[in-house]
C-alpha cells in the first residue's frame, strides 16, 4: 500500500449524492467523485489528479472504520481542522497510485477493499497518518523540527519527499532493524521528516503489533513517541502520556470466578 502527502490548499466541497456525516462535528465523509472534489490549483499537466467513486459495498464498512478513528480526537480538535474526508476507490496523482493524502482542512483516503488490502488496519492508519500533516501544518510554533531531527542517528538527512519514494518504490510500512537503529520506523519514514512524523502518528494512534517491541529495543523510537504524544499534548489536553498509553496497552478485563470455565 502507499501512503503519500500532498500540501494544497482547498475550500469546502458541494455535497454529492454518497456522503455521511458524522454526527459528533457534523463532519461530512464523501464516496463520490464530482466537479468539487479536487480543488483548481490541482489541475495541472504535472499532478492530473484521477479519482473513481467509492464502492456502494465499501461505504458502510468505511463509515465504520472512521468513526473509530474520528471517535479518538476532541471534538474541538476536529471542528478546527479538519472540514470533510473523501474515501475513494481510486487516488491518482503525478501518474501514481496513492493510498491517501491531505489539503489544508480535508483527507482523502482509496479503499479498494479488503481482498487488496485495504483493511480496517489499513484505513484508519492512513486517517491517522494523513490527520497528523494538517496538525503539522497548522501547529508549526508547537513543533521544534530540529529537536525531532536530532533523535535520528548523527548524520542521517532526509530524502527528497514522499513523490521521490512512491516512484522508487520505498513506501514500505515494515519494521526494519537497521532502519529502526537509525530512529526510524520504516523506509518511508525516510523520505521526509514529515513522513516519518506521519508514520509515528499513525502507530501511535492505531499502534503495529511489532510497534511496542521495537521502541522496547530502540532508545531513538521511544524518544520521538514521546516527543510526539507531547506535541499532541500542546494541541489539546486530552492527549496525555496515559492515553496513549491506554491505546498501546488497552486494559484487559479480568474473568470472574464465575466466568472461567
Amino acid at each position: 500500500m502507499k501512503l503519500i502527502l500532498l500540501i494544497f490548499f482547498i475550500s469546502i466541497p458541494i455535497l454529492s449524492h454518497d456522503y455521511f456525516i458524522y454526527e459528533r462535528t457534523n463532519t461530512p465523509i464523501y464516496f463520490s467523485v464530482s466537479e468539487y472534489t479536487f480543488p483548481n490549483s490541482w489541475q495541472t499537466r504535472s499532478i492530473s489528479p484521477k479519482g473513481e467513486s467509492l464502492k456502494k459495498e465499501e461505504q458502510r464498512r468505511s463509515k465504520n472504520v472512521l468513526i473509530k478513528a474520528l471517535d479518538k480526537y476532541p471534538a474541538s480538535v476536529i471542528k478546527k481542522n479538519l472540514k470533510a474526508i473523501y474515501v475513494l476507490g481510486h487516488l491518482e496523482f503525478y501518474g501514481q497510485l496513492f493510498g491517501g493524502t491531505n489539503s489544508n482542512d480535508i483527507v482523502y483516503l482509496t479503499n479498494k477493499g479488503i481482498t487488496k488490502g485495504y483493511t480496517d488496519f489499513y484505513l484508519e492508519q492512513t486517517f491517522h497518518h494523513e490527520f497528523s500533516s494538517i496538525f503539522l501544518r497548522n501547529f508549526p510554533k508547537l513543533f521544534n523540527k530540529t529537536k525531532w531531527k536530532d533523535l535520528n542517528a548523527k548524520g542521517f538527512k532526509y530524502g527528497k519527499g514522499g513523490v521521490k519514494a512512491l516512484k522508487e518504490g520505498k513506501t514500505g510500512q515494515v519494521f526494519y532493524k537497521e532502519v529502526n537503529k537509525k530512529g526510524l520506523l520504516t523506509e518511508y519514514s525516510k523520505s521526509s521528516l514529515e513522513n516519518d512524523l506521519n508514520t509515528f502518528a499513525q502507530n501511535i494512534f492505531l499502534p503495529n503489533k511489532n510497534f511496542a517491541q521495537v521502541l522496547k529495543k530502540h532508545k531513538k523510537l521511544r524518544k520521538k513517541r514521546e516527543f510526539l504524544i507531547n506535541f499532541y499534548n500542546k494541541i489539546d489536553k486530552k492527549f496525555t502520556k496515559k492515553f496513549f498509553d491506554n491505546i498501546m496497552w488497552p486494559k484487559k478485563k479480568l474473568k470472574t470466578k464465575k466466568s472461567i470455565k
